[in-house]
Protein backbone atom coordinates (compact mmCIF):
# COMPACT_ATOMS: atom_id res chain seq x y z
CA UNK A 1 0.00 0.00 0.00
CA UNK A 2 2.70 2.34 1.23
CA UNK A 3 4.70 1.45 -2.64
CA UNK A 4 1.26 2.17 -4.51
CA UNK A 5 0.78 5.71 -2.66
CA UNK A 6 4.58 6.19 -3.47
CA UNK A 7 5.12 8.02 -0.38
CA UNK A 8 8.23 6.59 0.77
CA UNK A 9 10.31 8.61 -2.35
CA UNK A 10 11.18 11.30 -0.34
CA UNK A 11 10.66 9.96 3.15
CA UNK A 12 13.19 11.08 5.85
CA UNK A 13 14.64 8.41 7.98
CA UNK A 14 13.43 10.01 11.00
CA UNK A 15 10.12 9.25 10.01
CA UNK A 16 10.36 5.43 9.66
CA UNK A 17 8.67 4.53 12.87
CA UNK A 18 5.46 6.30 12.18
CA UNK A 19 5.37 4.67 9.26
CA UNK A 20 6.16 0.94 10.75
CA UNK A 21 3.37 2.11 13.61
CA UNK A 22 0.74 0.93 11.26
CA UNK A 23 1.92 -2.46 10.59
CA UNK A 24 3.53 -3.04 14.24
CA UNK A 25 -0.07 -2.00 15.46
CA UNK A 26 -1.66 -4.87 12.94
CA UNK A 27 0.62 -8.01 14.21
CA UNK A 28 0.27 -6.86 17.78
CA UNK A 29 -3.92 -7.34 17.03
CA UNK A 30 -3.40 -10.52 15.10
CA UNK A 31 -1.27 -11.72 18.00
CA UNK A 32 -3.64 -10.93 20.20
CA UNK A 33 -6.61 -12.41 18.57
CA UNK A 34 -4.21 -16.07 18.06
CA UNK A 35 -3.99 -15.55 21.81
CA UNK A 36 -7.43 -15.45 22.73
CA UNK A 37 -7.91 -18.63 20.45
CA UNK A 38 -5.01 -20.60 22.35
CA UNK A 39 -6.48 -19.63 25.47
CA UNK A 40 -9.76 -21.17 24.49
CA UNK A 41 -8.36 -24.14 23.44
CA UNK A 42 -5.67 -24.72 26.21
CA UNK A 43 -4.39 -22.95 29.06
CA UNK A 44 -1.11 -24.74 28.69
CA UNK A 45 2.27 -22.32 29.29
CA UNK A 46 3.72 -23.75 26.31
CA UNK A 47 1.07 -24.00 23.65
CA UNK A 48 1.00 -19.63 24.49
CA UNK A 49 4.54 -19.81 24.08
CA UNK A 50 4.26 -22.19 20.66
CA UNK A 51 2.00 -19.66 19.45
CA UNK A 52 3.88 -16.80 20.63
CA UNK A 53 6.94 -17.70 18.57
CA UNK A 54 4.69 -18.76 15.98
CA UNK A 55 2.84 -15.47 15.37
CA UNK A 56 6.57 -13.28 16.67
CA UNK A 57 8.25 -14.95 14.37
CA UNK A 58 5.86 -14.03 11.37
CA UNK A 59 6.15 -10.47 12.78
CA UNK A 60 10.25 -10.79 12.08
CA UNK A 61 9.82 -11.94 8.43
CA UNK A 62 7.41 -9.11 7.52
CA UNK A 63 9.30 -6.26 9.17
CA UNK A 64 12.42 -7.72 7.70
CA UNK A 65 10.29 -8.14 4.34
CA UNK A 66 9.60 -4.24 4.95
CA UNK A 67 12.71 -3.26 5.94
CA UNK A 68 14.41 -5.02 2.41
CA UNK A 69 11.69 -2.53 0.51
CA UNK A 70 12.41 0.16 2.36
CA UNK A 71 15.78 -0.10 1.28
CA UNK A 72 15.19 -0.84 -1.92
CA UNK A 73 12.63 2.07 -2.14
CA UNK A 74 14.65 4.86 -0.30
CA UNK A 75 18.24 3.70 0.33
CA UNK A 76 16.86 4.67 4.26
CA UNK A 77 19.16 1.45 5.59
CA UNK A 78 22.27 3.02 4.36
CA UNK A 79 21.56 5.99 6.75
CA UNK A 80 22.20 6.16 10.42
CA UNK A 81 19.28 7.69 11.30
CA UNK A 82 17.50 4.34 10.28
CA UNK A 83 19.37 2.13 12.64
CA UNK A 84 18.71 4.84 15.16
CA UNK A 85 15.46 4.56 14.50
CA UNK A 86 15.31 0.91 14.95
CA UNK A 87 17.72 0.29 18.12
CA UNK A 88 18.23 3.38 19.68
CA UNK A 89 18.38 2.78 23.61
CA UNK A 90 17.95 -0.48 23.02
CA UNK A 91 16.92 -2.17 26.07
CA UNK A 92 14.39 0.57 27.03
CA UNK A 93 11.02 1.34 25.63
CA UNK A 94 12.51 3.77 23.14
CA UNK A 95 14.00 1.59 20.53
CA UNK A 96 11.38 -0.02 18.34
CA UNK A 97 13.07 -3.63 18.46
CA UNK A 98 12.97 -3.17 22.12
CA UNK A 99 9.78 -2.31 22.18
CA UNK A 100 8.67 -5.09 19.94
CA UNK A 101 10.50 -8.19 21.81
CA UNK A 102 8.85 -6.11 25.44
CA UNK A 103 5.58 -6.03 23.90
CA UNK A 104 5.48 -9.62 22.64
CA UNK A 105 7.12 -11.73 26.25
CA UNK A 106 4.05 -9.89 28.18
CA UNK A 107 2.16 -12.20 26.86
CA UNK A 108 3.85 -14.84 28.79
CA UNK A 109 2.94 -13.72 32.39
CA UNK A 110 0.43 -15.59 34.65
CA UNK A 111 -2.67 -14.04 34.31
CA UNK A 112 -2.14 -11.66 31.20
CA UNK A 113 -5.17 -10.67 29.39
CA UNK A 114 -4.82 -9.11 25.62
CA UNK A 115 -6.51 -6.05 25.23
CA UNK A 116 -7.52 -5.06 21.34
CA UNK A 117 -7.90 -1.68 22.56
CA UNK A 118 -4.26 -1.31 23.01
CA UNK A 119 -3.18 -2.30 19.32
CA UNK A 120 -6.28 -0.43 17.86
CA UNK A 121 -4.82 2.95 19.44
CA UNK A 122 -1.43 2.64 18.33
CA UNK A 123 -2.95 1.69 14.34
CA UNK A 124 -5.77 4.66 14.46
CA UNK A 125 -2.83 6.70 15.88
CA UNK A 126 -0.62 5.43 12.81
CA UNK A 127 -3.30 6.20 9.80
CA UNK A 128 -3.78 9.94 11.44
CA UNK A 129 0.05 10.07 10.43
CA UNK A 130 -0.58 9.19 7.43
CA UNK A 131 -3.73 11.71 7.05
CA UNK A 132 -1.37 14.14 8.38
CA UNK A 133 1.00 13.33 5.65
CA UNK A 134 -1.42 13.23 2.57
CA UNK A 135 -1.79 9.71 2.41
CA UNK A 136 -5.96 8.46 2.34
CA UNK A 137 -6.65 6.23 4.79
CA UNK A 138 -7.57 2.86 3.32
CA UNK A 139 -10.79 1.54 3.98
CA UNK A 140 -10.29 -2.05 5.65
CA UNK A 141 -14.20 -2.29 7.16
CA UNK A 142 -17.30 -1.22 6.27
CA UNK A 143 -17.63 2.24 7.13
CA UNK A 144 -20.45 3.98 9.14
CA UNK A 145 -23.49 4.83 6.98
CA UNK A 146 -24.37 7.77 8.54
CA UNK A 147 -24.73 11.29 6.02
CA UNK A 148 -21.23 12.85 6.20
CA UNK A 149 -20.58 15.87 7.35
CA UNK A 150 -21.83 19.20 5.60
CA UNK A 151 -18.66 21.23 4.14
CA UNK A 152 -19.05 24.10 6.29
CA UNK A 153 -18.84 22.28 9.48
CA UNK A 154 -15.98 20.02 8.14
CA UNK A 155 -14.30 23.67 7.79
CA UNK A 156 -14.84 24.57 11.35
CA UNK A 157 -13.78 20.92 12.65
CA UNK A 158 -10.72 20.95 10.72
CA UNK A 159 -8.44 23.07 12.77
CA UNK A 160 -9.17 20.71 15.49
CA UNK A 161 -9.00 17.74 13.66
CA UNK A 162 -5.60 18.88 12.75
CA UNK A 163 -4.13 19.77 15.87
CA UNK A 164 -5.41 16.21 16.84
CA UNK A 165 -3.76 14.76 14.11
CA UNK A 166 -0.83 16.40 14.88
CA UNK A 167 -0.36 15.11 18.43
CA UNK A 168 -1.99 11.54 18.19
CA UNK A 169 0.73 9.41 16.23
CA UNK A 170 3.50 10.39 18.72
CA UNK A 171 1.67 10.63 22.01
CA UNK A 172 -0.05 6.92 22.23
CA UNK A 173 -0.03 7.20 26.48
CA UNK A 174 -2.89 10.69 25.48
CA UNK A 175 -6.05 9.47 26.43
CA UNK A 176 -4.78 5.83 26.96
CA UNK A 177 -7.42 3.80 28.80
CA UNK A 178 -6.41 2.69 32.38
CA UNK A 179 -7.14 -0.90 33.08
CA UNK A 180 -6.45 -0.65 36.47
CA UNK A 181 -6.22 1.28 40.02
CA UNK A 182 -3.63 0.09 42.80
CA UNK A 183 -3.11 2.85 45.76
CA UNK A 184 -1.04 5.84 43.71
CA UNK A 185 -0.35 3.63 40.57
CA UNK A 186 -2.48 3.03 37.89
CA UNK A 187 -2.01 -0.16 35.46
CA UNK A 188 -2.03 2.02 31.37
CA UNK A 189 -0.82 0.64 28.47
CA UNK A 190 0.14 -2.66 29.53
CA UNK A 191 2.65 -1.14 32.42
CA UNK A 192 2.33 -0.46 36.10
CA UNK A 193 2.79 4.05 36.27
CA UNK A 194 3.00 5.71 39.18
CA UNK A 195 -0.03 8.17 39.37
CA UNK A 196 0.16 12.00 39.21
CA UNK A 197 -2.94 13.00 37.61
CA UNK A 198 -5.83 11.63 40.34
CA UNK A 199 -7.59 14.06 42.39
CA UNK A 200 -7.88 11.17 44.76
CA UNK A 201 -5.81 14.06 46.61
CA UNK A 202 -6.78 11.94 50.63
CA UNK A 203 -6.73 8.98 48.17
CA UNK A 204 -10.19 8.14 49.73
CA UNK A 205 -11.04 6.48 45.59
CA UNK A 206 -11.58 2.49 46.71
CA UNK A 207 -11.59 2.53 50.68
CA UNK A 208 -13.64 -0.09 51.69
CA UNK A 209 -16.55 1.89 53.52
CA UNK A 210 -17.32 3.86 50.24
CA UNK A 211 -17.30 1.27 48.72
CA UNK A 212 -19.34 -1.01 50.32
CA UNK A 213 -21.62 2.28 50.98
CA UNK A 214 -22.05 1.94 47.39
CA UNK A 215 -22.84 -1.60 47.16
CA UNK A 216 -25.35 -1.08 49.78
CA UNK A 217 -27.28 1.25 47.62
CA UNK A 218 -27.20 -0.62 44.58
CA UNK A 219 -29.17 -3.63 46.95
CA UNK A 220 -31.52 -1.00 48.35
CA UNK A 221 -32.48 1.32 45.05
CA UNK A 222 -31.23 -0.17 41.85
CA UNK A 223 -28.54 1.80 40.06
CA UNK A 224 -30.02 4.74 38.46
CA UNK A 225 -33.49 7.04 39.44
CA UNK A 226 -36.40 7.32 37.28
CA UNK A 227 -36.20 11.11 36.57
CA UNK A 228 -35.14 14.56 37.57
CA UNK A 229 -36.00 15.32 42.05
CA UNK A 230 -39.04 17.03 41.27
CA UNK A 231 -41.05 14.25 39.03
CA UNK A 232 -40.53 11.03 40.63
CA UNK A 233 -36.68 10.99 41.28
CA UNK A 234 -36.52 12.59 44.68
CA UNK A 235 -34.43 9.91 47.61
CA UNK A 236 -33.87 9.81 50.81
CA UNK A 237 -30.58 9.35 50.07
CA UNK A 238 -30.61 12.68 48.55
CA UNK A 239 -31.78 14.56 51.21
CA UNK A 240 -29.72 12.91 53.81
CA UNK A 241 -26.33 13.88 51.75
CA UNK A 242 -27.40 17.64 51.07
CA UNK A 243 -28.03 17.60 54.52
CA UNK A 244 -24.86 16.05 55.34
CA UNK A 245 -23.61 18.79 53.11
CA UNK A 246 -25.03 21.42 55.03
CA UNK A 247 -23.83 20.22 58.11
CA UNK A 248 -20.17 19.77 57.07
CA UNK A 249 -20.17 23.57 55.97
CA UNK A 250 -22.36 25.12 58.55
CA UNK A 251 -24.86 25.96 56.46
CA UNK A 252 -28.55 26.20 56.62
CA UNK A 253 -29.12 23.82 53.53
CA UNK A 254 -27.63 22.30 50.50
CA UNK A 255 -28.72 21.13 46.78
CA UNK A 256 -26.63 18.59 45.15
CA UNK A 257 -26.86 18.91 41.15
CA UNK A 258 -25.32 15.70 38.21
CA UNK A 259 -22.33 17.43 37.75
CA UNK A 260 -19.96 20.25 38.88
CA UNK A 261 -19.93 21.54 35.50
CA UNK A 262 -23.53 21.82 35.77
CA UNK A 263 -23.20 22.79 39.08
CA UNK A 264 -21.62 26.03 37.96
CA UNK A 265 -23.47 26.43 34.84
CA UNK A 266 -27.26 26.22 35.87
CA UNK A 267 -26.47 28.48 39.64
CA UNK A 268 -24.57 31.82 37.63
CA UNK A 269 -27.32 31.34 35.07
CA UNK A 270 -29.83 31.15 37.79
CA UNK A 271 -28.73 34.08 39.93
CA UNK A 272 -27.93 36.67 37.53
CA UNK A 273 -29.51 37.63 33.69
CA UNK A 274 -29.76 40.80 31.13
CA UNK A 275 -28.76 44.08 33.28
CA UNK A 276 -27.00 42.24 36.33
CA UNK A 277 -22.88 42.02 36.11
CA UNK A 278 -20.49 38.84 36.78
CA UNK A 279 -16.80 40.04 38.03
CA UNK A 280 -14.77 36.85 37.39
CA UNK A 281 -11.27 35.65 37.84
CA UNK A 282 -9.20 35.55 34.22
CA UNK A 283 -8.10 31.75 35.36
CA UNK A 284 -11.62 30.57 36.51
CA UNK A 285 -12.46 26.89 35.78
CA UNK A 286 -14.59 26.75 32.18
CA UNK A 287 -17.59 25.67 33.98
CA UNK A 288 -17.39 29.36 35.38
CA UNK A 289 -16.48 30.84 32.02
CA UNK A 290 -19.45 28.94 30.35
CA UNK A 291 -22.36 29.36 33.43
CA UNK A 292 -21.21 33.50 32.87
CA UNK A 293 -21.71 33.20 29.38
CA UNK A 294 -25.27 31.44 29.37
CA UNK A 295 -26.57 33.75 32.35
CA UNK A 296 -26.52 36.57 29.61
CA UNK A 297 -24.93 39.19 32.18
CA UNK A 298 -22.27 41.43 31.55
CA UNK A 299 -19.34 39.55 32.39
CA UNK A 300 -16.22 41.28 33.28
CA UNK A 301 -12.94 39.92 34.17
CA UNK A 302 -10.40 40.68 36.55
CA UNK A 303 -6.52 39.45 36.22
CA UNK A 304 -6.09 36.91 38.73
CA UNK A 305 -5.96 37.28 42.29
CA UNK A 306 -5.65 40.96 41.78
CA UNK A 307 -7.82 42.29 44.04
CA UNK A 308 -6.74 46.19 43.28
CA UNK A 309 -8.64 45.62 39.67
CA UNK A 310 -11.27 44.21 41.27
CA UNK A 311 -12.10 47.17 43.20
CA UNK A 312 -11.90 48.97 40.43
CA UNK A 313 -14.38 47.27 38.42
CA UNK A 314 -16.33 47.50 41.42
CA UNK A 315 -16.18 51.29 41.59
CA UNK A 316 -17.65 51.49 38.20
CA UNK A 317 -20.92 49.91 38.70
CA UNK A 318 -23.79 51.32 40.18
CA UNK A 319 -24.91 50.80 44.01
CA UNK A 320 -27.90 49.10 42.66
CA UNK A 321 -26.97 46.74 40.00
CA UNK A 322 -26.69 43.37 41.56
CA UNK A 323 -23.31 41.71 41.32
CA UNK A 324 -22.10 38.05 41.82
CA UNK A 325 -18.04 37.83 42.67
CA UNK A 326 -16.82 34.22 41.37
CA UNK A 327 -13.57 32.69 41.94
CA UNK A 328 -11.87 29.61 41.99
CA UNK A 329 -10.80 28.36 46.09
CA UNK A 330 -7.90 26.41 44.12
CA UNK A 331 -7.04 27.28 40.66
CA UNK A 332 -6.82 24.04 39.02
CA UNK A 333 -4.29 24.69 36.80
CA UNK A 334 -1.63 26.76 39.16
CA UNK A 335 -2.70 25.18 42.25
CA UNK A 336 -2.80 28.66 44.23
CA UNK A 337 -5.30 30.12 46.75
CA UNK A 338 -7.81 33.04 46.42
CA UNK A 339 -7.44 36.15 48.54
CA UNK A 340 -10.51 34.95 50.64
CA UNK A 341 -10.35 37.98 53.16
CA UNK A 342 -9.99 39.97 50.07
CA UNK A 343 -12.61 39.50 48.42
CA UNK A 344 -15.16 38.80 51.23
CA UNK A 345 -14.05 42.53 52.39
CA UNK A 346 -14.58 43.96 48.35
CA UNK A 347 -18.32 42.12 48.76
CA UNK A 348 -19.20 43.84 51.99
CA UNK A 349 -18.22 47.40 50.75
CA UNK A 350 -20.06 47.64 47.53
CA UNK A 351 -23.92 47.06 48.19
CA UNK A 352 -26.28 44.57 46.39
CA UNK A 353 -23.05 42.22 46.19
CA UNK A 354 -22.78 38.09 46.42
CA UNK A 355 -19.51 35.99 46.74
CA UNK A 356 -19.28 32.62 45.01
CA UNK A 357 -16.64 30.07 45.40
CA UNK A 358 -16.09 27.06 43.52
CA UNK A 359 -14.07 23.91 45.98
CA UNK A 360 -13.48 21.97 43.63
CA UNK A 361 -9.62 21.14 45.32
CA UNK A 362 -10.29 22.47 48.53
CA UNK A 363 -12.77 20.03 49.78
CA UNK A 364 -10.37 17.87 51.95
CA UNK A 365 -7.07 19.58 51.36
CA UNK A 366 -7.40 22.83 53.13
CA UNK A 367 -8.09 23.63 57.00
CA UNK A 368 -7.74 21.66 60.11
CA UNK A 369 -10.60 19.75 59.09
CA UNK A 370 -10.90 19.77 55.48
CA UNK A 371 -13.68 22.45 54.81
CA UNK A 372 -11.40 23.91 53.01
CA UNK A 373 -11.04 27.84 51.82
CA UNK A 374 -12.82 28.93 54.91
CA UNK A 375 -11.39 27.08 57.21
CA UNK A 376 -7.82 27.96 55.97
CA UNK A 377 -8.23 31.78 56.22
CA UNK A 378 -10.78 31.76 59.41
CA UNK A 379 -13.79 32.94 57.67
CA UNK A 380 -16.17 30.62 58.05
CA UNK A 381 -20.10 30.95 56.87
CA UNK A 382 -18.91 34.31 54.90
CA UNK A 383 -19.38 32.69 51.52
CA UNK A 384 -22.91 33.58 50.03
CA UNK A 385 -22.59 30.50 47.18
CA UNK A 386 -20.22 27.76 48.00
CA UNK A 387 -19.67 25.86 45.32
CA UNK A 388 -17.76 22.16 45.43
CA UNK A 389 -17.64 18.55 43.64
CA UNK A 390 -18.04 14.98 44.49
CA UNK A 391 -15.62 13.68 41.71
CA UNK A 392 -12.27 14.93 43.51
CA UNK A 393 -11.23 14.13 46.97
CA UNK A 394 -14.81 12.77 47.47
CA UNK A 395 -14.49 10.15 44.71
CA UNK A 396 -17.99 10.10 43.91
CA UNK A 397 -19.70 12.13 40.91
CA UNK A 398 -21.80 15.39 40.83
CA UNK A 399 -21.34 19.26 42.50
CA UNK A 400 -23.04 20.87 45.11
CA UNK A 401 -24.11 24.59 46.45
CA UNK A 402 -24.30 25.13 50.01
CA UNK A 403 -26.09 28.10 51.65
CA UNK A 404 -29.10 29.99 52.86
CA UNK A 405 -32.45 27.95 53.29
CA UNK A 406 -33.47 31.25 50.76
CA UNK A 407 -31.15 30.11 48.52
CA UNK A 408 -31.27 26.29 48.04
CA UNK A 409 -35.21 26.78 47.86
CA UNK A 410 -35.13 29.42 45.05
CA UNK A 411 -32.24 27.17 43.14
CA UNK A 412 -34.39 24.47 43.67
CA UNK A 413 -37.07 25.50 41.05
CA UNK A 414 -35.04 27.79 39.75
CA UNK A 415 -32.20 26.41 38.54
CA UNK A 416 -32.43 24.58 34.74
CA UNK A 417 -29.47 21.88 35.65
CA UNK A 418 -31.68 20.82 38.48
CA UNK A 419 -34.84 20.77 37.35
CA UNK A 420 -34.27 19.20 33.89
CA UNK A 421 -31.54 16.97 34.89
CA UNK A 422 -31.61 13.46 36.24
CA UNK A 423 -31.36 12.95 39.89
CA UNK A 424 -27.60 11.61 41.34
CA UNK A 425 -27.80 7.71 41.13
CA UNK A 426 -27.92 5.87 44.52
CA UNK A 427 -24.69 4.25 44.44
CA UNK A 428 -22.47 8.23 43.50
CA UNK A 429 -24.77 9.93 46.69
CA UNK A 430 -24.30 6.85 49.18
CA UNK A 431 -20.41 7.22 47.93
CA UNK A 432 -20.06 10.70 48.69
CA UNK A 433 -22.11 10.40 52.09
CA UNK A 434 -19.52 7.79 53.56
CA UNK A 435 -16.69 10.19 51.81
CA UNK A 436 -17.71 12.61 53.80
CA UNK A 437 -17.80 10.65 56.86
CA UNK A 438 -14.06 9.46 56.49
CA UNK A 439 -13.01 13.00 55.85
CA UNK A 440 -14.11 13.70 59.38
CA UNK A 441 -12.96 10.49 61.16
CA UNK A 442 -9.37 10.00 58.70
CA UNK A 443 -9.08 12.97 57.38
CA UNK A 444 -6.63 14.94 59.53
CA UNK A 445 -4.12 11.95 59.77
CA UNK A 446 -4.58 11.75 55.65
CA UNK A 447 -4.03 15.37 55.00
CA UNK A 448 -0.87 15.34 57.26
CA UNK A 449 0.56 13.10 55.28
CA UNK A 450 -0.76 15.43 51.99
CA UNK A 451 1.27 18.41 52.95
CA UNK A 452 4.01 16.66 53.96
CA UNK A 453 4.49 15.12 50.59
CA UNK A 454 3.70 18.36 49.03
CA UNK A 455 6.26 20.51 50.72
CA UNK A 456 8.92 17.69 50.14
CA UNK A 457 7.83 17.54 46.22
CA UNK A 458 7.63 20.90 45.81
CA UNK A 459 10.90 21.82 47.15
CA UNK A 460 12.69 18.87 45.52
CA UNK A 461 11.39 20.41 41.67
CA UNK A 462 11.97 23.94 43.20
CA UNK A 463 15.71 22.47 44.00
CA UNK A 464 16.43 20.77 40.38
CA UNK A 465 15.62 24.17 38.76
CA UNK A 466 11.47 23.30 37.69
CA UNK A 467 9.17 26.60 37.62
CA UNK A 468 6.37 25.23 39.90
CA UNK A 469 4.64 28.68 39.85
CA UNK A 470 3.30 29.43 43.50
CA UNK A 471 1.42 26.49 44.03
CA UNK A 472 -0.02 26.36 47.72
CA UNK A 473 -2.08 23.19 47.14
CA UNK A 474 -2.03 19.66 46.30
CA UNK A 475 -1.72 20.51 42.27
CA UNK A 476 2.07 21.16 41.55
CA UNK A 477 2.29 22.73 37.97
CA UNK A 478 5.49 22.24 35.82
CA UNK A 479 5.26 25.23 33.64
CA UNK A 480 7.13 24.85 30.37
CA UNK A 481 5.54 27.25 27.86
CA UNK A 482 5.31 25.14 24.77
CA UNK A 483 2.68 22.42 23.68
CA UNK A 484 5.32 20.82 21.95
CA UNK A 485 7.62 20.75 24.90
CA UNK A 486 4.66 19.66 27.42
CA UNK A 487 3.92 16.66 24.75
CA UNK A 488 7.51 15.52 24.81
CA UNK A 489 8.10 15.86 28.33
CA UNK A 490 4.78 14.07 28.95
CA UNK A 491 5.91 11.30 26.43
CA UNK A 492 8.99 10.99 28.18
CA UNK A 493 7.50 10.72 31.79
CA UNK A 494 4.90 7.97 30.40
CA UNK A 495 8.19 5.91 28.96
CA UNK A 496 9.17 5.57 32.66
CA UNK A 497 6.22 4.81 33.94
CA UNK A 498 5.55 8.00 35.45
CA UNK A 499 1.67 8.98 34.64
CA UNK A 500 1.52 12.19 33.98
CA UNK A 501 -0.01 14.60 31.19
CA UNK A 502 0.44 17.81 29.23
CA UNK A 503 -1.83 20.86 29.79
CA UNK A 504 -2.34 22.78 26.70
CA UNK A 505 -4.86 25.59 25.11
CA UNK A 506 -7.79 25.60 25.86
CA UNK A 507 -7.21 24.46 29.23
CA UNK A 508 -4.43 27.04 29.59
CA UNK A 509 -3.55 30.23 27.80
CA UNK A 510 -1.52 29.66 24.91
CA UNK A 511 2.70 29.81 25.73
CA UNK A 512 1.57 28.98 29.41
CA UNK A 513 1.55 25.13 28.48
CA UNK A 514 2.82 22.71 31.31
CA UNK A 515 2.73 19.32 33.28
CA UNK A 516 0.07 19.15 35.99
CA UNK A 517 1.21 16.67 39.24
CA UNK A 518 -1.01 15.93 41.49
CA UNK A 519 0.30 14.70 45.17
CA UNK A 520 -2.00 12.54 47.26
CA UNK A 521 -1.79 11.31 50.65
CA UNK A 522 -1.01 7.81 49.02
CA UNK A 523 2.54 9.10 47.65
CA UNK A 524 5.64 7.60 49.54
CA UNK A 525 8.28 9.51 50.30
CA UNK A 526 10.65 6.74 46.96
CA UNK A 527 7.44 7.63 44.91
CA UNK A 528 8.08 11.27 45.53
CA UNK A 529 12.14 11.14 44.50
CA UNK A 530 11.16 8.59 41.60
CA UNK A 531 8.97 11.04 40.47
CA UNK A 532 11.64 14.09 40.51
CA UNK A 533 14.44 11.64 39.07
CA UNK A 534 11.82 10.65 35.61
CA UNK A 535 11.96 14.89 35.28
CA UNK A 536 15.13 15.42 35.22
CA UNK A 537 16.27 13.05 33.08
CA UNK A 538 13.30 13.51 30.76
CA UNK A 539 14.51 17.53 30.47
CA UNK A 540 18.22 16.46 29.90
CA UNK A 541 17.36 14.35 26.87
CA UNK A 542 15.04 16.50 25.56
CA UNK A 543 18.38 19.49 26.13
CA UNK A 544 20.75 16.86 24.23
CA UNK A 545 18.46 15.63 21.43
CA UNK A 546 17.61 19.84 20.28
CA UNK A 547 21.06 20.80 21.39
CA UNK A 548 19.43 23.70 23.70
CA UNK A 549 18.91 24.17 27.60
CA UNK A 550 15.20 24.07 28.44
CA UNK A 551 14.29 27.45 30.48
CA UNK A 552 12.13 26.18 33.19
CA UNK A 553 12.68 28.89 35.72
CA UNK A 554 10.71 32.09 36.39
CA UNK A 555 11.40 33.79 33.49
CA UNK A 556 9.22 31.34 31.71
CA UNK A 557 6.56 31.61 34.45
CA UNK A 558 6.90 35.50 34.40
CA UNK A 559 5.94 35.57 30.59
CA UNK A 560 3.05 32.33 30.68
CA UNK A 561 1.70 34.44 33.37
CA UNK A 562 0.70 37.70 31.65
CA UNK A 563 -2.92 37.43 30.40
Amino acid sequence: YFLEQGLLRSIRSGELRRLFLWHFAEEIEHKETVFKLLQSVSRSWLLRALGLAFSFGTFILSLGLGTLLLAGKTGAMRTTGFWNELLQHCGTREGLLATIVKESVRYLRPGFKPSLAESRTLLDSALAELERLGVERPIARPTSSARPMPAAFRERMAPGLQRVRRLQPGNPFFAAPIDGYDGAWVQSQGARKLNFCTYSYLGLLGHPRIEEAAQAAIARYGTGTHGVRLLGGNLELHEVLEDRIAAFFAREAAITFSSGFMTNLAVIAALVGRGDHVLSDKRNHASIVDGCRLSGAEVTTFAHNDMAELEDHLQRLPDDARKLIVVDAVYSMDGDIAPLAALIALRDRYPNSLLMVDEAHSLGVLGSRGRGIEEHFGCSGQIDVLMGTLSKTIPAQGGYIAGSRELITFLRFNARGFVFSAALPPTTAAAALAALDLIDSEGQSRRTRLMANLTYFVGRLRTAGFDVGSSASAIVPIILGSEALAFDMARRCNLENLYAMPVAFPAVAQGAERLRLNVTSDHLRVDLDFAVGVLIRARAAIEQATGQQLRLGPCVHKRCSKE
